[in-house]
């Protein structure tokens, strides 16, 4: 069943910016601080299942209605596999600062990129609607982390030039004797410009996982491993940049 805060309301989102610019030799200089933060989201959470202890429990004998069936029996609601309860409370946070550069278009050159170092808190990033929203449902703060896939940094660069071949450019622009040869000059050769866009990005963060096994007996068939080691290899690559002997199934 998947009740839900009779009270549930929508949340919201501040953004603020500060920024300051400068034009140096015909272009344009930018460097901004940019922030948001989305408060009161929905976030979800299995709270039929036991809160986490050392105490022992087996939810082999929860299925019945009523009562608690058994001593060893910990969940909330008996009778139920799956109570996913939506509420809000959800926390989101971001933080970047970003530098930017704009030539106008001169000469035939149009160019702009930039450069940007952010990070991103998430509460619910990793959790709503996945796995981790049942590793434990009564703590949001557990599943607080640098979401998946975000990279730290990011640098890109386009631009847009004309060729300057043909009418009004540095080559070929004067006119022929022959008006047939003046067009094809300016029909083939004129006019063609160059663009281009490149984008870096730098490493994104990820969360280790297991599945395929249940080892607590509650139906969970994934989640988050033990750390018995650093995880640091001495010459990471791009094939493995962690050691895979630091994490274990609980």
């Amino acid at each position: 069943i998947s009740p839900s805060n009779p009270n549930l309301k929508a949340g919201y989102t501040q953004q603020w910016t500060l920024a300051v610019e400068r034009q140096v030799w015909g272009a344009g200089l930018r460097l901004a601080y940019v922030g948001s933060e989305s408060i009161n989201l929905h976030w979800s959470g299995n709270i039929n299942l036991p809160p986490p202890s050392t105490i022992s429990f087996d939810t082999s004998g929860c299925s019945t209605p009523g009562p608690q069936p058994s001593p060893t029996c910990r969940q909330n609601y008996y009778g139920f596999n799956s109570v996913t309860y939506q509420d809000n409370g959800g926390l989101s946070s971001y933080n970047a600062l970003k530098f930017e550069f704009t030539r106008p278009m001169a000469k035939g050159l149009y160019l702009h990129g930039g450069h940007i170092w952010n990070t991103q808190i998430d509460e619910i990033g990793q959790g709503i609607n996945s796995w981790d929203s049942a590793t434990n449902p009564y703590d949001r703060r557990y599943s607080r982390a640098v979401p998946n896939g975000l990279p730290r940094q990011r640098a890109v660069v386009d631009w847009l030039y004309e060729l300057p071949v043909g009418r009004g450019k540095h080559f070929l622009s004067s006119p022929s004797n022959s008006r047939l040869a003046n067009g094809v000059i300016q029909g083939v050769l004129g006019g063609w410009s160059t663009s281009a866009f490149l984008a870096f990005y730098g490493a994104t963060p990820y969360t280790v996982t297991y599945s395929g096994t249940d080892p607590a007996g509650m139906g969970l068939f994934s989640g988050r491993p033990d750390r018995i080691g650093s995880g640091v290899l001495a010459n990471p690559t791009h094939q493995q940049g962690f050691d895979y002997n630091a994490f274990t199934i609980p």
